[in-house]
């Protein structure tokens, strides 16, 4: 009779061991960053699940009341599905109530970044938008304007470097739009429907995964103006694949053979 019982206990003792060394899947670095680029500038950085953050939900983050230099940011929403899905890769930066608290003009740059995107994998295409709302006209009748950057970049950095000096990857940067948004009345609101004015791309620099995506809003206004709400949305879908010279001079080279087996079938039938 053979006893493998004390064999089988270490057996599954090696393998417990074997699974705890094991490394755990990477996590996504996710954060959003405010920084007041008006000298003296300041800057604040809330990472996903860490301190100020409101919504502990992995791939959630939301603030409120957040002070940075001269701006006071009521609150905000920004979501992240990385790794993402077969069908899509999103990245969601949002704001609401940013107030200038200075008498001049000044800049709020807002940047959100999430990392360890693996699907969809390339070919992909890259889909952004922009929507800015302003809630109360600047006194002085200047206009209010947006600039909204967005990237996606195989090299699957974060959008800023470090935290701070908050360094970008110049090469990875895409070509900016600036919404205007006249010191008009209340309610006044610069959108494109669906989803806001599309930020143009170049050419998809996704060439393999993880990818790293990063939306960024820059605010110039005038103190007393508030803007009720913004948004920059990236989305990364799988592109349609286009059979390639090889592959249709294949398929057409198969049509006449085709051909003869249509005839032969409808001679036998004859």
């Amino acid at each position: 009779m053979v006893r493998f019982g004390s064999k089988m206990t270490l057996m599954m003792a090696l393998g417990g061991a074997f699974l705890l060394n094991m490394p755990s899947p990477a996590k996504a670095v996710f954060f959003v960053t405010f920084k007041d680029l008006t000298a003296p500038t300041a800057a604040v950085a809330v990472f996903d699940q860490g301190p100020g953050d409101l919504d502990l939900t992995l791939g959630k983050i939301a603030t409120a009341l957040t002070s940075v230099g001269d701006f006071l940011v009521s609150a905000s929403a920004e979501a992240s599905n990385s790794p993402g899905t077969a069908t899509s890769a999103t990245l969601t930066m949002g704001v609401s109530d940013v107030r200038n608290l200075s008498a001049g003009t000044q800049v709020l740059e807002v940047t959100t970044t999430a990392t360890d995107y693996t699907a969809p994998a390339p070919p992909v295409t890259i889909k952004d938008s922009a929507t800015i709302t302003v809630s109360t006209q600047s006194p002085d009748g200047s206009a209010i304007a947006m600039t909204a950057r967005s990237w996606v970049s195989s090299s699957n950095l974060p959008g800023l470097a470090t935290v701070p000096p908050f360094a970008d990857n110049p090469a990875a940067l895409q070509n900016p739009t600036t919404l205007l948004v006249l010191g008009g009345p209340k309610g006044s609101s610069t959108a494109a429907p669906p989803g806001g004015i599309p930020i143009p791309q170049p050419a998809p620099t996704v060439t393999s995964v993880p990818y790293s995506i990063t939306n960024r809003g820059t605010y110039t206004f005038s103190g007393g103006a508030i803007i009720g709400g913004s948004s920059v949305t990236t989305e990364v879908n799988p592109a349609a694949v286009i059979p390639g010279p090889g592959g249709l001079a294949l398929a057409l080279a198969g049509l006449p053979f085709l051909g003869v087996s249509w005839l032969r079938r409808r001679g036998k039938r004859a």
